[in-house]
């Protein structure tokens, strides 16, 4: 059986401040002095405090019906006629009782003065009824619309990791591919070069393997992850790969998205680096902001040569991780001038 949205304790609560409420209404100065009649305070208070107890009955019984005109007529009404029924009895009964024990009245006086008040009593009961229902229906709404928008934000975030975890699953293969390509192109030819590349492919994916499905790491473990795909690439180039690093001393402690680099760094050797004769160069700036964290890599290339205007899965990808993880708080720019190509990232700032 649902729960009310309404507890006992709040119920018995809320019916005490509203029966001091009323007393404090009907009750009258009288030679300075507050006059307030016994009945009054034991009635209410029998009143209020029956419907407090029932609380969980109104509403299993009335707010578990559909409000249509069908259901309404054969169903919330006859229930709704039990209950002031219902209530009436044992809140009259306990009236009576508390009366004859006060003013030691016989109980055909109580039951004449039960029966004075009956048509009175009878419109309070419904009225009190209306009252409760709605007040119910409102906080049963607002609770079902509330387990709604958790409900929706936690699948919004699920949507968003699985997103993020198909894009990871895009760029291992990616960079599987290429590497394993440039392996292939070593054998036969300087197999010792190869098998150093196979040797820092396995601790490359073995250290992908332990960020699991970290979104956000530190600089410091990122640079790790660079050096780690460098450490393949200068197999590939040797000497015609130079590699300068301009990082802000603070940054080691902030947080920014894990493999961001490996994909324009690809793109780097593939489009620029690979492509040109003679000693290639890249630099990696990572910069510190008051609220944002500026990232550059940067590859010199030959405009004759070079596909400056690739859009492949790399550059993609890493747009997409960033629409992902930041939306409407980053921007990626993408520069080409003279001999130089650059990506320029800016996100917000995450520090641990």
């Amino acid at each position: 059986m649902k729960k009310s949205p309404v507890s006992i304790w709040q119920a018995l609560i809320g019916s005490l401040l509203i029966v001091i409420l009323l007393i404090l209404q009907s009750s009258r100065l009288d030679n300075g002095q507050l006059v307030v009649e016994m009945n009054s305070i034991i009635f209410l208070l029998i009143n209020y405090l029956t419907w407090a107890f029932m609380i969980q009955l109104v509403y299993s019984w009335l707010l578990s019906i559909d409000l249509n005109i069908h259901s309404v007529l054969t169903k919330l009404v006859p229930r709704f006629i039990g209950l002031m029924i219902l209530h009436l009895i044992i809140s009259n009964l306990i009236f009576v009782f508390f009366e004859y024990i006060a003013s030691q009245a016989s109980p055909k006086e109580s039951l004449n003065s039960l029966l004075d008040i009956l048509p009175r009593a009878i419109a309070s009961r419904g009225i009190d009824l209306l009252v409760i229902f709605a007040i119910l229906k409102i906080l049963d709404s607002q609770r079902h619309l509330n387990a709604q928008q958790m409900e929706l934000s936690e699948l919004k975030g699920q949507l968003t990791q699985s997103k993020l975890d198909a894009l990871h699953m895009q760029l291992n293969p990616h960079f599987l591919f290429n590497a394993l390509h440039a392996v292939h192109s070593l054998i036969g030819h300087d197999n010792e070069k190869s098998r150093k590349m196979l040797i820092n492919i396995s601790a490359l994916f073995r250290k992908m393997l332990e960020l699991g499905n970290q979104q956000l790491i530190p600089v410091d473990e990122e640079l790790e992850l660079v050096e780690a795909f460098l450490a393949i690439e200068k197999e590939r180039f040797h000497d015609r790969l130079t590699v300068t690093y301009n990082i802000n001393s603070e940054a080691k402690d902030t947080l920014i998205p894990s493999l961001l680099l490996q994909p324009l760094l690809e793109n780097s050797l593939k489009h620029g680096i690979s492509v040109i004769e003679g000693k290639g160069e890249i630099k990696l700036g990572i910069q510190l902001r008051s609220e944002t964290t500026e990232i550059t890599l940067g590859n010199n290339y030959s405009p004759k040569t070079s596909s400056t205007t690739s859009t492949g899965i790399g550059l993609q990808n890493v747009r997409r991780r960033l629409e992902t993880l930041f939306p409407s708080k980053f921007e990626m720019n993408i520069k080409s001038e003279s001999n130089w190509f650059a990506v320029h990232i800016i996100i917000p700032r995450h520090d641990i």
